[in-house]
C-alpha cells in the first residue's frame, strides 16, 4: 500500500504516516500493519512513532499526529491482534516521561498483549523498557533494572535470536556491574550482528572492569574500526582503551590513545572556545600570532567553515563557555607521561589543566604517581611546582616518598647534560603529619649512579630535553 504526496522525513514516520492515513481512511488492518513496520524500525524509541507533541494523552490531534481515540479504535475492531495492544501501551509509555500515573495504563497493555500472544517475544521486551523507565529512587533502580533483565529473559526463550532483547538484556547487567553475564549476551549480539559498534564498546567496557586489560583492549579497537571518523562516541572509546593500555602498562599505546581522544575532543568543542581559552590550554603557541592560530584551528577541526566565521567565533563571540571534559583526558595522559618516564609533557599537561581549566584546577591533585620501589615506598611528583626551564639543562623537581609511617619531600635539581643530581633541601613527616626533621644543606652536585631511583628521577625529568 502506497500513498503518493506523503512527505518523508524518515522510515519510521513514513510507516506511521501512512498507518494514520488508513486509519483515517478506515482501512484498520493495514493501519495496524503500518504502524507493526513504524514500531519495528527501532524497538528502542518505537514510543516515539506517534509524531507526539503534547505531554498528556489526547483525543483529538493533528492528522499527521496519533491520538488516544485512534488507538482505542484499533484495540476495539481487533481485540484479539496483540499489536494493537502493545500500540497503545507504547502510547501511554511516552507519557511516563512526564507523569507517572501512565506507567500502570502502560503496562496493563502489555500484560493484555502478552496474554494475547504468549509466544510472541515484542511483549515481554516491552515490560522489561517499561521498567527501566518507571520513576524510582536510586535504592529502587537496581531492583528496577533487575526485573527488566528477567522480562527480557523471558523474550530471549520465546526467540532465541530476538537481537533487541539480548542488547537490552546485556545493558541492564553491564549497570548491575554483573560483568561475565553481560559478556556472555554481547557475545551473543556479536553472532547475531557482527557488526554491531555498540556491543563491541560495550563488552569492552565489561572486560576492562572485569580485569580482562587485553581482551577489552581489542573490543575498544573493533568499536572504533566500526565507527565514522566523525562519530561523537570516538574520544570516549580512545579513552576507554587508552585506560585498557595503562592498566597493561603499555604507556606509549595510553598516550597516542589519550591524544586522539583528545583530538576528537577539541574537533567536537572547540566551535565554543575562545582564542584566549585556547592559547591557556596550548601556550606552546604564545610566539604564533593570532591569525597563523586561527587558521590552523580552522583547517584541523573546522575546513567547512570560512576564516572570518572561525576567527569571530573564537575572538568576538565565544568565551563564556567552561572546558570540561578535556580535564580528564589532560590528567590521564599526564600520568601516563609521567609512568612512560617523560616528565616534562607530563606536567606540560597537568598545566593545562591549571591554566586553561581553572573550574577543575583546584581539585586536580597536584602529587602524581611516579611508580614505588621493591620495599613498597611510593613517590610522587609536585606536578605544579616542577620546573623545566626552556633552553636549559637544569631541572628543578620536588619528590615526595611514602612510607607506612612516613613521608618525606625533597628538593632535586637535575644537571640534564652533565648526568647530575644535587639535593637542596627535604622535609620528613610522622604519619600524622607533623614535621619531624627538615634540613636546607645541599648534597652539592653528585653523579648518577646506575639503577638507582636517581637515575629513575633522571630520565624522566631529561628525556625529550633538547
Amino acid at each position: 500500500m502506497s500513498h503518493p504526496g506523503a512527505k518523508v522525513y524518515n522510515t519510521t514516520d513514513y510507516y506511521s504516516l501512512l498507518g494514520k492515513i488508513a486509519l483515517e481512511t478506515a482501512q484498520y488492518g493495514q493501519a495496524a500493519d503500518d504502524l507493526e513496520k513504524a514500531m519495528k524500525r527501532d524497538f528502542d524509541t518505537a514510543n516515539r512513532m506517534f509524531n507526539i507533541e503534547g505531554v498528556e494523552p489526547a483525543t483529538e490531534s493533528k492528522f499527521c499526529i496519533w491520538n488516544l481515540k485512534n488507538l482505542n479504535t484499533l484495540v476495539e475492531k481487533f481485540p484479539k491482534d496483540y499489536r494493537t495492544w502493545l500500540f497503545r501501551g507504547l502510547y501511554y509509555e511516552f507519557f511516563t516521561t512526564f507523569k507517572e500515573d501512565y506507567y500502570e495504563k502502560a503496562k496493563q497493555d502489555f500484560q493484555k498483549a502478552a496474554l494475547v500472544s504468549p509466544k510472541s517475544p515484542v511483549p515481554q521486551y516491552f515490560i522489561g523498557q517499561l521498567y527501566t523507565k518507571a520513576w524510582a529512587s536510586d535504592a529502587a533502580r537496581d531492583e528496577a533494572t533487575k526485573n527488566a533483565a528477567l522480562a527480557y529473559a523471558r523474550a530471549i526463550q520465546l526467540d532465541a535470536a530476538f537481537l533487541p532483547a539480548y542488547e537490552e538484556r546485556a545493558s541492564a547487567y553491564l549497570n548491575l556491574k554483573q560483568y561475565p553475564q553481560a559478556i556472555r549476551d554481547y557475545d551473543r549480539i556479536l553472532t547475531l550482528d557482527p557488526e554491531n559498534a555498540a556491543a563491541y564498546s560495550d563488552r569492552g567496557v565489561a572486560k576492562l572492569e572485569s580485569g580482562n586489560y587485553f581482551s577489552a583492549k581489542l573490543d575498544f579497537g573493533d568499536a572504533i574500526r566500526h565507527k565514522d571518523a566523525n562519530n561523537s562516541f570516538l574520544p570516549n572509546l580512545y579513552e576507554y582503551r587508552g585506560d585498557a593500555n595503562v592498566a597493561l602498562r603499555l604507556y606509549q599505546e595510553a598516550i597516542a590513545d589519550y591524544s586522539k581522544a583528545i583530538e576528537r575532543r577539541l574537533a567536537n568543542d572547540s566551535f565554543l572556545f575562545s582564542l584566549k581559552q585556547i592559547r591557556a590550554l596550548y601556550p606552546e603557541y604564545d610566539g604564533v600570532p593570532d591569525e597563523v592560530l586561527i587558521r590552523k584551528i580552522n583547517d584541523l577541526f573546522w575546513p567547512e567553515f570560512q576564516y572570518e566565521v572561525i576567527a569571530k567565533k573564537l575572538t568576538e563571540e565565544n568565551g563564556k563557555w567552561q572546558i570540561s571534559l578535556l580535564n580528564e583526558l589532560y590528567e590521564k595522559r599526564g600520568d601516563a607521561y609521567l609512568r612512560a618516564s617523560d616528565y616534562r609533557h607530563g606536567v606540560r599537561d597537568f598545566n593545562r589543566i591549571y591554566r586553561g581549566i581553572p573550574n577543575f584546577a583546584e581539585s586536580t591533585n597536584r602529587w602524581r604517581p611516579l611508580g614505588t620501589n621493591t620495599a613498597g615506598a611510593g613517590y610522587y611528583l609536585d606536578v605544579k611546582s616542577a620546573e623545566f626551564p626552556p633552553g636549559g639543562s637544569v631541572v628543578r623537581l620536588w619528590i615526595k616518598t611514602v612510607e607506612k609511617t612516613t613521608s618525606r619531600i625533597d628538593a632535586h635539581e637535575i644537571d640534564c647534560k652533565g648526568k647530575l643530581l644535587n639535593s637542596t633541601s627535604h622535609v620528613t613527616y610522622d604519619s600524622s603529619n607533623t614535621v619531624t626533621s627538615s634540613s636546607d644543606v645541599e648534597s652539592g652536585w653528585q653523579h648518577i649512579v646506575p639503577d638507582t631511583i636517581g637515575e629513575q628521577f633522571y630520565q624522566g625529568a631529561c628525556s625529550n630535553a633538547h
